[in-house]
């Protein structure tokens, strides 16, 4: 360690007026070049950066281009001018003294992991071979699967849940929404405690906090409880899959194969989830008792936080340097939390007393005014739980509002296609899951599609086609006829929406890992589950007042209904659409053409220097 560190400082000048140049060292490893060399990504807790020396200047100090002594030119830097990062990214132009640059190359050896900037993911004693990142990816990935399969076993047992409740038909919507609305509100909560505690320790709690209620909503005996326990289950997903997206961004470099594979993997078990936890749900109601399929999804989830707790290295799910509860937000967390219950309560209660009862439009006034307060505060308070700084990145708004209008729009099919199946046809539960099955299909096809083409194709491409996928699942749902052949309609339907879910999230989760710092990542993992889970919550909601008036207004003609809701699916992809065309676009592919245009300039200006000034130096 000394020696390393020693051989650094022999290659840093005596101060910052003295005319040198050092090529950064490169016996120190990977890692150390990374750190002192072009890719780097600026983390705030990284003191000390050199500066790269331009061309021109190279030659005028050495006589030469760099080039031309067999270097590349990245590997050349001004050690006049150094780099200082404090708690915010800005220069400090001094040179570090002795003491200081021994003490960063000695925490970069001691806690290398620290570092997550691009090429920075260092995989010693963490993830060991390929074997132990399939398991890992596997384990890490298939929490998605459990997310969006719990709304699957709600929506293909409902009927046989409300009516040992002796429940309307109406309450139903709540077995589904319940769930989804509160796993995407606490995950803003959800996505600090994983930065503070350790994604690995919370991903595991997120685990037995869903088996526990999982296992309580078997045990319910009223409508209301079985509500209460749905969204308490919410609030474990809400912990699992932010974490899930924080392990998978740190445990490999940005842009590489294995980290596209492992958020399209990720992506794929969304639309999975949904069957596989359909026909768990379809399964016990038709066969045994709804309950089992609840009691039966708990015992999964204790045996993932298991397997979880014994494949993910503990250096790499460790919680972030310099994160503590002490300087949380406690205020923005309690507004945004209410202002986003509030607001899908307000939804939700008018599909089901109409917009007529005063409370509704109370609720409805008081989320939009704590979603008012809570962005004013995020704005004044030194340590937001929502960063005002994630709406500045390149790319990330319009992401965000295509994601949660595409999802809007996946809400009320996987709401009504099921509803859809059961009542006009007469299908059994097994059965219309087993007509979902082409989601499963067409979702493989779309994870690796995502992961082989998301390098070279933009991802305004691939989110495009997700909100096509949307748009045209539910413009086929909605003309169906009531009595028609499978493979007419249904069948294409299905294939469409399978890869909408796939596509969006891969794509919103690479434009996350590659746009946010590391130190975002966290939230915006968080935010992106929050728009996911929310939106499909919130869409049935929407659909669920488009319902009740429709039906009120054709003497309950159900049909007309269910078609009325299935075109506002349509509109919400319309408007993703129009979003992700105008506004959406790859920064990978900026950084790429404007890196070619420095290049080219530098080429423009080389020529210029005259030949007999470099024979002077």
């Amino acid at each position: 360690m000394a020696d390393d560190a020693s051989a650094v400082m022999d290659n840093v000048p005596p101060g910052p007026t003295e005319d040198a140049t050092r090529q950064t060292p490169r016996h120190l490893g990977h890692t150390t070049a990374n750190i002192y060399g072009d890719h780097f990504h600026h983390p705030p807790h990284l003191p000390f950066l050199y500066t790269r020396q331009s061309p021109e200047e190279h030659i005028r100090h050495n006589g030469q281009h760099p080039k031309d002594n067999g270097h590349e030119r990245h590997h050349f830097y001004d050690v006049s001018q150094i780099v200082s990062f404090v708690n915010e990214p800005h220069y400090r132009h001094q040179a570090p003294t002795e003491q200081e640059m021994l003490a960063d190359i000695e925490r970069l050896h001691d806690h290398p992991t620290d570092y997550d900037g691009e090429d920075m993911h260092v995989t010693e004693n963490q993830i060991k071979n390929v074997y132990h990142s399939l398991i890992y990816i596997f384990t890490v990935a298939i929490s998605q699967m459990f997310s969006v399969g719990s709304l699957g076993i709600a929506a293909f047992s409902m009927r046989q849940t409300a009516a040992d409740f002796h429940a309307p038909s109406s309450e139903m919507v709540w077995y589904l929404a319940a769930y989804g609305i509160t796993s995407g509100v606490f995950v803003l909560i959800a996505g600090r405690l994983g930065d503070v505690f350790g994604h690995k320790y919370i991903f595991i709690a997120g685990w037995l906090w869903t088996a526990a209620f999982s296992l309580g909503a078997g045990f319910c005996s009223t409508s209301v409880v079985f509500d209460v326990m749905r969204g308490l289950t919410g609030v474990g997903t809400a912990m699992i899959t932010p974490c899930a997206i924080a392990l998978l961004a740190r445990a490999f470099p940005p842009g590489s194969t294995w980290k596209n594979m492992a958020f399209a993997l990720f992506g794929f078990f969304a639309p999975t989830g949904f069957v596989v936890g359909g026909a768990i749900g379809a399964g016990f109601a038709q066969n045994v008792t709804w309950r089992w399929a609840y009691w039966f999804w708990a015992i999964m989830c204790l045996f993932f936080a298991i397997l979880s707790f014994l494949v993910i290295p503990h250096r790499l799910g460790k919680s972030l340097p310099g994160v503590s509860m002490m300087n949380y937000d406690y205020v923005g967390s309690l507004l945004g939390v209410a202002g986003l219950l509030l607001f899908a309560v307000a939804w939700s209660q008018g599909g089901g007393l109409g917009w007529d009862t005063v409370y509704v439009y109370v609720l409805l006034i008081v989320s939009v005014v704590c979603t008012g307060l809570f962005a004013v505060w995020e704005t004044i308070i030194k340590h937001p739980v929502l960063p005002p700084s994630l709406w500045t990145r390149p790319g990330f708004v319009p992401m965000i509002l295509a994601l949660f209008f595409g999802w809007n729009s996946f809400g009320v099919l996987i709401y009504f296609g099921p509803e859809f199946l059961l009542e006009f046809r007469d299908l059994t539960p097994l059965h219309a899951v087993a007509e979902f099955t082409p989601i499963i299909i067409c979702g493989l096809v779309a994870t690796l599609s995502a992961g082989f083409f998301v390098d070279w194709m933009p991802v305004q491409y691939i989110f495009f086609a997700a909100c096509c996928s949307f748009l045209f699942g539910n413009l086929m749902f909605s003309l169906t006829p009531a009595h028609q052949m499978y493979w007419k309609m249904v069948f294409p339907a299905f294939a469409l929406t399978g890869f909408g879910p796939d596509l969006s999230f891969t794509a919103a989760s690479i434009v996350i890992s590659n746009t946010l710092l590391p130190s975002e990542q966290g939230v915006g993992g968080s935010l992106i589950n929050t728009v996911v889970l929310y939106s499909a919550g919130l869409g049935m909601s929407i659909a669920g007042t488009v319902e009740h008036y429709v039906l009120l207004d054709t003497n309950n003609d159900l049909l007309l209904a269910f078609r009325a809701c299935l075109w506002l699916g349509v509109g919400f992809a319309g408007i993703s659409i129009f979003i992700v065309v105008f506004f959406v676009r790859d920064v990978r592919f900026q950084k790429k053409e404007n890196t070619e245009s420095d290049e080219d300039e530098t080429k423009a200006v080389e020529p210029s220097i005259p030949a007999q000034n470099i024979e002077q130096h």
